[in-house]
């Protein structure tokens, strides 16, 4: 992926070029935060927030500096403006890192500045999310029930010893955090769960092993 300050550095040229051939800079003060931003990229979209206030003839910049001044809040500005840029008005989102706070108040902020086409490619990325969690989901149900058939093996080839079931109620505790955390975090990939999976069976065959092996007699030493 294009780099942040690669994009920025892109962006600064296509400024350059553009106040060149008599496309304007706009400067976007919003809640105090600047925005410099090609008029042709604003009025890219009909009937937005940005279109009417560049295009209408009813506003004028609000500061000396020649700003326009936006009381809302500059989050997700930035995402904004990438995608008016993008060439396929593709939204750089990664929606697996947004909280569903975060998601709605994205969507208040698209519906303010009547930017419908991008409040509908957000609301299908958020659905591909939610599909992709649900299927993540689909497969940590199923290493449970792995995870809890292994530990049914060891505890039929383990004798029930005070200390062995101490020792297995810690295992379980310990996979049960691991579960957790796996539920928790968006990012866990598929195959991040198959090398738990490895590692959990790995310890569960050992401990298999070193119940099921028989213990060596100890060696009688001969009286001289």
């Amino acid at each position: 992926e294009e780099s942040l300050a690669k994009r920025e550095q892109r962006q600064r040229s296509l400024d350059d070029k553009a106040t060149s051939s008599g496309d304007t800079l706009v400067k976007l003060n919003v809640s105090g935060v600047i925005f410099q931003v090609r008029k042709s990229v604003l009025t890219k979209h009909k009937d937005t927030f940005f279109f009417n206030m560049l295009r209408s003839g009813h506003f004028t910049p609000d500061t000396e500096d020649g700003a326009y001044v936006i009381d809302r809040s500059p989050q997700f500005m930035p995402l904004i403006l990438d995608w008016l840029r993008a060439e396929h008005n593709a939204p750089f989102i990664d929606m697996a890192t947004m909280s569903a706070l975060d998601v709605q108040k994205l969507k208040e902020e698209l519906n303010f500045y009547c930017l419908d086409a991008m409040l509908e490619d957000v609301e299908e990325m958020e659905i591909s999310s939610n599909k992709q969690m649900q299927d993540k989901g689909d497969s940590i149900k199923v290493l449970h029930g792995r995870i809890t058939f292994l530990t049914d093996q060891v505890l039929e080839f383990s004798s029930t010893t005070t200390a062995m079931q101490r020792q297995m109620q810690q295992m379980e505790e310990n996979f049960a955090t691991q579960l957790q955390q796996l539920t928790t975090t968006t990012t866990a990939t598929q195959q991040q769960m198959q090398q738990m999976e490895e590692k959990i069976t790995a310890q569960l065959q050992q401990l298999i092993q070193h119940r099921t092996t028989p213990k060596k007699a100890p060696i009688e030493h001969q009286a001289q």
